[in-house]
């Protein structure tokens, strides 16, 4: 029967978690806890693991059919890993081997990605490609970091190499997020094509930090926030006044004192605010302002009246900085436009 809500979800998930636990006692008491059976069977869920086509479409860019192929076949055992994590309650030691799996795949896939791009310019390793991405414009250095950081952790799959045993280990959700982050990255467009049309927010501080795009559907959509980056070279603060989402590195900040619902003239006051105890030359990629439990203590000053901040002060100012930069700019103009008239009379 249809599930319609999560009270619903809850009951029908503990029936078939009990379901498939009867299922393995009654295997394991005829000994064959670990052999084929086919009436144990469970027919996994249609539709989450996508199509080879669907994979391919990630990918398009790749203009080698076979290879095209063989990594949307690793896209497709992905997605299988990718359940396992997301649908079952798996802990500890299995639960973190499945994440240094998945980042396995993700660093493989990056590994061909890139050595097939530079196919002919750069025969270097998976960490000259990057650093060529880079001195190129093509990644910023954050990027760099997090694929050169795959790479590495792609290489944990080699045991002799391991410096001792994995039982104290860092495969957790903040692991396997800034793997897949890594690998979407790399794989996505710098311009809107077909789907990809809604601009993703990184730690760059180019462009506002969005430099590139990822399709809306089942993205986290986000409009009249302050962005602020948490692993840059520059720890710049905007006022995001478009959609966007955000792809790592980055926080998005909505006002809620009070329950006031700021403008974007005071947004834009706001975000200048921030600037003034951000955005200075003491921060850097090498000394980071820190995470989100840094950030949220930083103070910042507002225009006070009556105890509360002055909102009425904050949209005149920027009103009043508006108007003079229009003013500079007719002045500059009119003086280009008198310049020109001069010389071609001349």
């Amino acid at each position: 029967m249809p599930i319609n809500n999560d009270e619903e979800l809850k009951a029908a998930v503990a029936q078939a978690g009990d379901l498939l636990q009867e299922i393995h006692n009654y295997c394991a008491e005829n000994d064959r806890a670990r052999s084929e059976v086919h009436e144990a069977k469970v027919r996994f869920p249609r539709g989450f693991i996508r199509t080879a086509a669907m994979q391919r479409g990630r990918i398009s860019f790749i203009r080698d059919p076979d290879l095209k192929s063989n990594l949307a076949y690793t896209l497709i055992l992905s997605d299988a890993v990718l359940w396992l994590s997301l649908r079952t309650d798996l802990w500890g030691i299995p639960q973190e081997m499945l994440t240094k799996l998945y980042a396995f795949l993700l660093g493989s896939l990056c590994e061909s990605l890139t050595k097939n791009y530079l196919h002919g310019i750069c025969g270097k390793g998976f960490k000259g490609r990057t650093e060529y991405l880079k001195d190129a414009g093509i990644i910023d250095e954050w990027l760099q970091e997090d694929l050169d950081w795959l790479w590495e952790a792609r290489n944990r799959m080699h045991f002799f190499r391991l410096p001792g045993r994995e039982y104290h280990n860092d495969y957790n959700t903040a692991f396997h997020v800034r793997a897949v982050e890594a690998f979407k990255a790399d794989e996505l467009p710098k311009e809107k094509a077909g789907e990809y049309t809604l601009p993703c927010l990184t730690s760059s501080f180019k462009n506002q930090g969005l430099n590139y795009f990822v399709p809306k559907d089942g993205a986290t959509i986000l409009k009249d926030v302050i962005s602020i980056p948490s692993n840059s070279d520059v720890y710049r603060a905007y006022f995001q006044s478009n959609e966007f989402t955000i792809l790592s590195d980055a926080y998005a900040v909505h006002w809620v004192l009070d329950g006031f619902k700021l403008l974007p003239k005071q947004y834009l006051f706001a975000v200048q605010c921030i600037n003034k105890v951000t955005d200075l030359p003491i921060y850097s990629y090498k000394n980071k302002l820190g995470g989100w439990n840094v950030v949220k203590n930083k103070y910042i000053q507002l225009p006070v009246k009556n105890d509360k901040p002055d909102y009425e002060t904050m949209e005149t100012v920027i009103s009043a900085l508006r108007k003079l930069v229009i003013k500079d700019l007719v002045d500059f103009l009119v003086s280009k436009v008198v310049s020109s008239s001069v010389h071609s009379q001349s």
